[in-house]
């Protein structure tokens, strides 16, 4: 059930609507005049809006406005930044118990690392708060490109960690490439990973909302319904306990929340999943999907990996035998090796098998090392996807 938060908490909200109308308001006054460090309040309650490129300007300007200031609420919009000075931010938060609330605006990257550090998280219906790994551009054949970055996405986990974020929500928080959609965080996925917000909708503002809870269940029979229709050649999946178990789930949020919740969030959710499925190619989509699958719960839709595990041999069977995200990343792999072997000829093809031989070889190398073999599968597979 949705619990209402204390009255202390219902100021906060007048407190963050007063102040995004100030905002728009030409008269709105600052403390600070940078344009996107902006304080009203005093030092023992302010309001301050982070709005703009997280950099070093922005990250001086904030510790030079939050000096004084004991409670603050920061309200969130930029397109991320640096991760040195967004880590500046965060941590200054983290450390003074700040507040941090997207309002009906965008947020992401760096901003949505800088929105985990909250004591307290707010976020509306339709803020956009969006994460990806962290990335470091280099040279390629001449062309400046993004590369993930090992070391500042494990500044990042860190960061995450000492916040209480579980490995599952750091995973997810550093997993998108930065060449490819990012991963929203919305009340559904904030649930299943297990990170506390407050949703602040219409005139009230409630902690784990049961629409949240609806949105979950409606996320989950998209997934499987998506997982049925675009990705039977990727996985080897059983289409009829896939269709058995959408029904069920859907029967049992009608049950418990009524059919016009449910069929209102449908019609929320529906256009989310197409254009999710449009911005993403196959492959992506449908690990995302079988992923989000397992983290909402339900039983994995596959089976195994790619081959039986009664017969493994290699460390690196053994384990991947044991994770089932990694079942989905092997069934990938096999499908598109398959799909590669049948459509290449002659030379390419010896090439082809001599380079799926070495793939093998270092992928034996990660031994037990469960994060080493997923890097190195999806590696691989954007190997294919070009």
């Amino acid at each position: 059930m949705a619990k209402t938060l204390p009255k202390q908490d219902q100021i906060s909200k007048i407190i963050i609507i007063s102040f995004f109308l100030a905002l728009i308001s030409p008269q709105a006054s600052a403390q600070d005049s940078q344009d996107f460090v902006k304080v009203i309040g005093t030092g023992e309650s302010a309001i301050i809006f982070l709005d703009g490129e997280v950099n070093e300007a922005m990250a001086t300007a904030f510790y030079k406005a939050t000096d004084s200031v004991s409670h603050a609420t920061v309200i969130l919009q930029s397109p991320g930044g640096y991760v040195e000075y967004g880590l500046n931010i965060a941590a200054r938060i983290a450390i003074k118990g700040y507040a941090t609330a997207v309002i009906d605006s965008s947020c992401a990257s760096m901003c949505s690392i800088i929105w985990l550090a909250g004591e307290r998280r707010y976020m509306t219906d339709s803020a956009e708060i969006l994460v990806h790994a962290a990335y470091k551009f280099i040279n390629q054949g001449g062309a400046e490109i993004a590369a993930v970055s090992g070391s500042a996405n494990a500044e990042i986990g860190a960061f995450l960690g000492r916040l209480g974020l579980s490995r599952e929500a750091i995973r997810y928080v550093t997993s998108a490439d930065p060449n490819e959609a990012m991963n929203p965080i919305t009340p559904s996925v904030a649930n299943v990973l297990g990170i506390d917000f407050i949703l602040a909708s219409g005139e009230s503002l409630v902690r784990n909302p049961v629409r949240s809870e609806v949105a979950r269940r409606v996320q989950l029979i998209g997934d499987l319904l998506g997982l049925g229709e675009y990705c039977q050649s990727i996985f080897d999946l059983d289409i009829a306990g896939l269709r058995s178990a959408t029904e069920d789930i859907l029967d049992g949020a009608i049950d418990q929340f009524g059919a016009s919740v449910v069929d209102a969030e449908i019609e929320i959710y529906s256009p989310r999943v197409e254009a999710e499925i449009s911005r993403n190619n196959q492959i992506r989509w449908c690990l995302l999907a079988e992923g989000r699958v397992r983290l909402n719960g339900a039983d994995s839709i596959l089976k195994g990996p790619s081959y039986d595990c009664r017969r493994s041999e290699m460390p690196t069977e053994y384990v991947i035998c044991g994770s089932r995200e990694l079942w989905a990343y092997d069934q990938v792999m096999a499908n598109l090796y398959f799909f590669y072997k049948r459509n290449s000829e002659g030379e390419e093809a010896r090439r082809f098998l001599q380079g799926q031989r070495n793939w093998i070889s270092l992928r034996n190398l990660c031994r037990q090392d469960e994060i080493c073999l997923l890097k190195v599968y999806s590696n691989r597979i954007l190997e294919f996807g070009h």
